[in-house]
C-alpha cells in the first residue's frame, strides 16, 4: 500500500507537467517536454554506467550521462529542422565511433572485458539516448499534441492496469517470468485490455490521427503492450545482472529513471515509425 500511494503521488506531481508540456506548451517542437527528456536521459545514462560499473563492466558514468543527453538534443535539433536526416546521422554515428574509441583506448595495457566495455558503451548510448530521443520525433508526426498525448496514455493504462490487476488478484496466477517473479499472468492480460480499452478510447478521442482505422489502433496497442512488457522485463535483467533491485531511487515508488522509462524506450520507436507509415 505504502508503495502504491508513493506512486500516486509521483503520478499527482508529474501528469500535470506532462500534459502542460504537450497542451499548453507545444512552441518550438515541444521544448519544454524535450528539455524533460534531456534531463532523464542524463540520469538514464548515470544510472545505466552505474549499473554496468555494480556489473564488473568499467564504463564511464560522467561521459555515459552526457552523451545521452547529448544524443537527445541532436534529436530535438533534428525535429525543428535545424539539421537535416543526412547530418543527424552522422552525428549519430560519430557519437557511436567516439564511445568505440574510448573503449578502446586502453592507458593501463588491461584488456580485460574490453569486448565488453565496448558493447556496453554501444548500447548506452542506444539505450540512454537514440531509443527514448525517438519520443521527440512523434511530435514530427501529423496532429502531433494528439500523438503525444495518445503514446504516454497507451504507455502508461499498460502499466497502470497491469500493475493494479496484478497486484489484486494476481497472486492466483501463474508468474512464468523468474527474472521479474512478480509479474503475473493476470497482470499481463490486465495491461493488455487496458491498452486496447485506452486505444480504442483515444481512437473516438481524434480518429483522423489514426486515418479513421479502428484496426489501426488496436495494432498500435497490441504492439506497445508488447514492446512495453519486454522493456520492462528487459530492465528487470539488467538489474539482475548487477544484483540490484532498483537503477535507482529517484522516482517515487518506482525506483530510477530506468524504471520509469523502460516501456517507452523500445514503444517509442515502434509508435512513430508505425505512425509514420499509416500517415504515408
Amino acid at each position: 500500500m505504502k508503495k502504491l500511494l508513493k506512486r500516486l503521488l509521483l503520478v499527482v506531481i508529474a501528469l500535470p507537467i506532462l500534459l502542460v508540456s504537450i497542451i499548453l506548451l507545444p512552441e518550438y517542437n515541444f521544448f519544454l517536454l524535450s528539455s524533460i527528456m534531456v534531463i532523464m536521459a542524463a540520469l538514464a545514462g548515470f544510472e545505466l554506467a552505474r549499473l554496468f560499473n555494480s556489473a564488473g563492466i568499467e564504463i564511464d558514468i560522467a561521459s555515459t550521462s552526457a552523451i545521452a543527453a547529448t544524443t537527445v538534443i541532436l534529436t530535438y535539433v533534428y525535429s525543428i529542422d535545424l539539421i537535416n536526416l543526412n547530418i543527424f546521422a552522422l552525428l549519430l554515428f560519430l557519437i557511436l565511433i567516439f564511445q568505440l574509441a574510448t573503449a578502446i583506448i586502453n592507458k593501463t595495457n588491461n584488456w580485460e572485458n574490453t569486448a565488453s566495455k565496448v558493447l556496453a558503451r554501444v548500447f548506452a548510448v542506444i539505450y540512454t539516448g537514440i531509443l527514448p530521443a525517438t519520443v521527440l520525433l512523434i511530435g514530427k508526426l501529423d496532429l502531433p499534441i494528439y500523438g503525444l498525448l495518445f503514446f504516454f496514455a497507451l504507455v502508461f493504462a499498460n502499466d497502470t492496469f497491469a500493475y493494479l490487476v496484478g497486484m489484486t488478484i494476481g497472486r492466483f496466477t501463474p508468474k512464468p517470468f523468474k527474472v521479474s517473479p512478480n509479474k503475473s499472468v493476470a497482470g499481463f492480460i490486465g495491461g493488455l485490455a487496458g491498452t486496447i480499452g485506452i486505444g480504442i478510447a483515444c481512437y473516438y478521442i481524434k480518429s483522423d490521427f489514426f486515418e479513421k482505422n479502428i484496426l489501426n489502433v488496436i495494432v498500435i496497442s497490441i504492439g506497445i503492450f508488447i514492446l512495453g512488457t519486454a522493456g520492462d522485463l528487459f530492465e528487470s535483467a539488467l538489474k539482475r545482472s548487477a544484483n540490484i533491485k532498483d537503477s535507482g531511487k529517484i522516482m517515487l515508488g518506482r525506483g530510477g529513471v530506468l524504471d520509469s522509462i523502460d516501456s517507452i524506450v523500445f514503444s517509442a520507436p515502434f509508435f512513430y515509425l508505425l505512425m509514420k507509415i499509416i500517415q504515408g
